[in-house]
This record gives C-alpha cells, structure tokens and sequence, in this order.
C-alpha cells in the first residue's frame, strides 16, 4: 500500500504538531533621518504547529560565579518552513513557553527537525 506525501505530512501534522511557536529573526534597518543601521526581530511565523522535545542532557559549564546551563531540544515542523540559524523561536509546549535559539536544521521528505538551545543561569527562574 502507497501512501501519498500530503497524506504522510497531514497524519504527522494531526499526531504530533499540539505545540505552537512564534519564530522570529534580526533584521538590519536603517533609520530614514540618521541613517543609522539598526537592528530589530520581525515576527516571520505566528502560530506555527511544531513538535518541540528535549534529546540531549543538561550541559553545565561553570563561568566565574554563575552555572551557566544549557538544555538542547529539537522542533519538529512541517519541512516547508524556513527558520535559518540563530532565529528565536518561542515554543508553548503543554502550557509552558520556552525561548529558544534555531540551531541546524534537518529536511527530510515529510518534516523538518531543527536543533535548538534553550540557555539560562542557573538558580534563575
């Protein structure tokens, strides 16, 4: 039995896209009376069902006074979605949102899975 990609792409999108994210990206501007480069983040996709899990352990790295940790998860969206490389990208996973910075990402006929970091002090809430 042959099954067609829409169909594929549409049961992955109905199984496992129930997170949701906002993916945004910097964009150089110049100021029209200065002409002053500046830099802002515009909103590239709103609402986007996505699947976000976590696939590595916690990475600890201890600088000067504060525990810097780093927690590694993977997006999972459909595979005609653009989010390049240091876009941020706020997932809400089962109610919590996390901010998270795009990593690689990997195409693959049905989906799309892009490493992410999520970075934080320890002790910081």
């Amino acid at each position: 039995m042959r099954f067609s990609l829409n169909y594929l792409k549409q049961c992955l999108h109905d199984i496992m896209y129930k997170d949701s994210a906002t993916v945004s990206r910097a964009v150089e501007t110049t100021e029209d009376w200065t002409g002053a480069l500046r830099q802002q983040h515009d909103i590239i996709y709103s609402n986007l069902p996505c699947k976000l899990s976590q696939y590595k352990d916690l990475d600890a790295d201890r600088e000067d006074r504060a525990q810097d940790i780093k927690i590694d998860f993977r997006l999972t969206c459909d595979p005609d979605i653009i989010i390049e490389e240091n876009d941020i990208v706020d997932v809400v996973h089962e109610g919590e949102t996390f901010k998270l910075v795009a990593g690689t990402s990997f195409n693959y006929i049905t989906h799309k899975e892009i490493s992410m970091r999520r970075r934080r002090e320890a002790m910081q809430r």
